[in-house]
């Protein structure tokens, strides 16, 4: 007798839920937080995610782009600004079909850091 497992990704709607979506990252990689790990999920996510992300990020708002403010470690107070800001930045985080990981996690951390500049400033 054969078992089969349902996607553990997807839910009914198609759409991964947060925790899914993370959790499928984390569970992969080691237990150590080190930053240099935390890239290392990271740059794990936008590979696996990269199209939903994408899509995501065009329209402002979305489970992935949500799921990667959460690796981003984005303050709950700064994530719609994020995903603003992703929005309004597109054509640069995603300059072309060839932009590597860590070329759009570099930008990404920018991104987010010149959020929390203006927020410490304002």
């Amino acid at each position: 007798m054969s078992t089969t497992s349902a996607p553990t990704e997807l839910t009914s709607d198609g759409l991964g839920t947060i925790s899914d979506i993370t959790s499928d990252i984390t569970s992969s990689t080691s237990p150590d937080d080190s930053p240099d790990n935390d890239d290392e999920v990271t740059e794990a996510f936008l590979r696996r995610h990269r199209d939903a992300l994408a899509g995501d990020m065009a329209k402002g708002g979305g489970e992935h782009l949500d799921a990667l403010a959460i690796l981003l470690k984005i303050d709950e107070n700064n994530k719609q600004g994020f995903f603003d800001a992703t929005r309004q930045n597109f054509d640069k985080i995603f300059s072309n079909d060839q932009v590597d990981e860590k070329t759009l996690l570099r930008r990404l951390n920018l991104l987010s850091a010149s959020l929390t500049d203006t927020k410490q400033r304002g």
